[in-house]
């Protein structure tokens, strides 16, 4: 793709039973092109024909993949520039009879709950981490800890030392 303004379109249809709603990024090449056809695609047309000229499913504001199926459970998957990706929350959410299944993505990889929440923490940021399993209180540890060495006083004549405030 060459043109540099990216857009989106979204595709709706129901194949096999299965109503989808895919969101694409597609560049200003790909707009020009399918304004320029007399019969232009529709739904699965339109998806494989998005898809051969190598569009992405992309969205920022919501899952850029919804799967409703005849059962009534729903799927939705967030994605970034073609990979599984979400910042505040699970990338791809299933809810069927009453269940829900989350899965966490960043950058395409999955992550466990704990570890994607523990990477996403602000004090967290930047530390050479273990993956993280423990649940929310080894969470709360890993910040303790991550607080209680940044208020180490380093021994210096030439510097004063301020501890840092601690979080309620």
């Amino acid at each position: 793709m060459t043109g540099s303004h990216i857009s989106h379109v979204t595709v709706t249809y129901t194949s096999y039973g299965v109503g989808l709603t895919c969101v694409y990024a597609v560049n200003e090449d790909v707009v020009r092109e399918l304004k320029r056809q007399v019969n232009k695609p529709t739904g699965n047309d339109l998806n494989a024909w998005l898809n051969k000229r190598g569009c992405k499913l992309d969205s920022s504001d919501g899952p850029a993949l919804v799967r409703q199926n005849e059962n009534g459970s729903t799927e939705e998957s967030y994605f970034r520039d073609g990979k599984l990706h979400r910042e505040d929350g699970p990338a791809v959410l299933t809810v069927s009879n009453g269940s829900m299944l989350e899965m966490y993505y960043r950058d395409g990889v999955g992550r466990l709950k704990d570890e994607y929440y523990a990477e996403m923490n602000p004090l967290l940021m930047g530390l050479n981490l273990w993956p993280v399993t423990g649940g929310s209180a080894t969470i709360d540890a890993l910040v303790r800890e991550a607080m209680a060495d940044q208020s180490t006083p380093v021994r210096s004549s030439t510097r004063k030392y301020v501890p840092l405030p601690l979080c309620p």
